[in-house]
């Protein structure tokens, strides 16, 4: 009867604080961890983690991450184009940067300053959607942008669950956990598509298609154990089961038939998280809670900053950084596995997230409702040069977006598979060098090996740059500068072997050592080479 009772509780509490929180512009994932906190240890203590919640939260976990895949269509990503493919990793990565330094700052550990950075790269899916429907913003241009650089987001989320849940089993090497995801990845790209297309055409005759979603989740759960048993964790098998799914013709009607469990079991998944684990109000919390609601306007920043010299007028600019404000609820979970760890912060970091949730929603809220005065404000604010001189390059934005052109690269499989097959090299390398199994030029003959791997990935990654800018600088009636590409490419590699080394040194990957430090010296030389060519060697095709 207790079960009964437990049940019974969670979902009428939860389900009223979620609409509680949604009726005051927040979002109902912060009503549903409220009504964690109050009923379980922290709060009242009716309910404990009972093993139906604790099955309903896993279930809950696995069908957010399948819905997180299935809603990556690559011909909706499109739609936004290059706005999202240079605007996302920008903003998520200096917010990252922000998140890992100010952890550093305060005296935490690597991983809890990387959890921290990981939490604020992200912004929320279900804010921001609700926001963008509540508005009426879903013609605007601006909408269509952030929804796309969630995706982004979110897939860069499900890669950091891979590395935290790797933490958690003691039992496989975060390597091999990485290692694993990229080949699932890699295989999904492939195959993944075609199997789910000829699965369901199979099995077909024999499904009422009111029953889609009762069988879907069936092979979901299937699907995300047989991952299991190679080390991956099962709610990392659900989004890529979902990813297989999203260009399929089966993902819009399995989205709309499938929304309202979503929503149930996420609503136990989140109420889960504010029974099982603490959430510290203490002043540590209250400080990251504050510095946190101020980090994520370094990408009202960069938005404001980038956007114009992509063809973003400065008002669209404004309101995508300002849409794009609030923490998103993938933290809470990075939280959680903080504690599960053991990480002496892990408390403080949730209540600072918590806090900062409700916050930066709130301010955002606040300055969409402002939006008229406050654009007014940053039109002023933005030079004029600024504006002017990129007058051209705004039209070909939008013709070189509009055209479709920045869909997905046709060698895009090819460069997938290089930075795999490149990742595994160095894989083994770090391997043989952690086992003392060869001398040093055995070590240096693997590591150049890798190393010319990944520059064939950086070639593949180049030439399709080439063809975006081509295009671009065609629709502008510009000569398209010769080193434009290898410097912006040299910037990206730079950027990337500094997030490997964070890696390296939050989770003591040697793979992800030795790949920095290739990435790094490739981005060194593609920097200077292009900066050379752009100012010294000046030079246009």
């Amino acid at each position: 009867m207790k079960l009964l009772f437990d049940f019974g509780a969670v979902l009428f509490v939860s389900l009223l604080l979620g609409s509680i929180a949604e009726q005051l512009g927040l979002s109902s994932v912060i009503g549903y961890l409220v009504s964690g906190y109050i009923l379980g240890p922290q709060g009242f203590n009716f309910v404990h983690d009972s093993d139906l919640i604790s099955l309903f939260a896993d279930l809950g976990i696995i069908l957010l991450l399948f819905f997180t895949g299935l809603k990556m269509n690559p011909k909706k990503f499109a739609e936004a184009g290059a706005y999202t493919i240079f605007l996302s990793p920008a903003k998520s990565g200096a917010v990252f940067l922000v998140g890992y330094f100010i952890g550093k700052l305060l005296g935490m550990t690597p991983l809890e300053s990387f959890i921290i950075g990981a939490g604020l790269a992200g912004s929320s899916t279900a804010i921001i959607s609700h926001a963008i429907l509540k508005h009426g913003w879903d013609k605007k241009k601006e909408a269509g942008i952030a929804l796309s650089m969630l995706v982004l987001e979110d897939l860069l989320s499900v890669f950091f669950i891979a590395y935290l849940m790797g933490m958690l089993n003691v039992e496989v090497p975060v390597s091999k956990i990485l290692f694993h995801t990229f080949a699932l990845a890699f295989i999904t790209f492939t195959v993944g598509t075609y199997l789910i297309i000829r699965v369901f055409k199979l099995l077909s005759p024999f499904m009422e298609e009111s029953h889609w979603p009762l069988y879907t989740l069936g092979l979901i759960t299937l699907f995300a154990y047989g991952v299991s048993l190679l080390g991956i964790s099962p709610i990392i098998g659900a989004f890529f089961a979902g990813l297989a799914m999203a260009s399929t013709k089966l993902a819009e009607p399995l989205y709309r038939k499938m929304a309202e469990y979503k929503h149930f079991f996420a609503l136990f998944f989140f109420t889960s998280l504010g029974l099982k684990y603490s959430i510290s109000f203490s002043t540590t919390a209250l400080l990251l809670a504050l510095l946190f609601s101020l980090a994520v306007w370094v990408q009202v920043l960069v938005v404001l900053l980038l956007g114009p010299f992509l063809g973003l007028e400065p008002e669209r600019a404004f309101r995508l950084g300002v849409l794009m404000l609030p923490v998103g609820e993938f933290s809470l979970f990075f939280s959680a596995v903080a504690q599960e760890l053991g990480l002496p912060h892990g408390a403080d970091i949730m209540g600072g997230f918590f806090l900062a949730m409700i916050i930066t929603t709130t301010v955002g809220s606040y300055m969409i409702r402002k939006e008229k005065y406050l654009e007014g404000l940053v039109e002023r604010a933005i030079p004029g040069w600024i504006r002017n001189r990129f007058d051209p390059y705004f039209l070909a934005s939008n013709q070189l977006f509009a055209s479709g052109t920045m869909a997905l690269p046709e060698n895009s499989r090819r460069m997938l598979l290089f930075f795999l097959v490149s990742y595994i090299s160095f894989y083994f390398t770090g391997y043989l060098l952690t086992n003392h199994l060869v001398g040093f030029a055995g070590y240096l003959i693997f590591y150049v090996f890798s190393s010319l791997l990944l520059a064939l990935f950086l070639v593949e990654l180049k030439g399709a740059l080439d063809n975006i800018l081509e295009a671009f600088f065609g629709f502008a009636k510009k000569k398209r500068p010769v080193g434009l590409s290898s410097l912006v490419l040299g910037i990206t590699s730079l950027f990337l072997g500094a997030f490997l080394y964070f890696m390296s040194e939050s989770f003591s990957v040697v793979s992800f050592f030795l790949m920095s430090f290739a990435f790094l010296f490739f981005g060194l030389v593609l920097a200077l080479y292009g900066l050379l060519r752009l100012t010294i060697l000046p030079s246009t095709h």
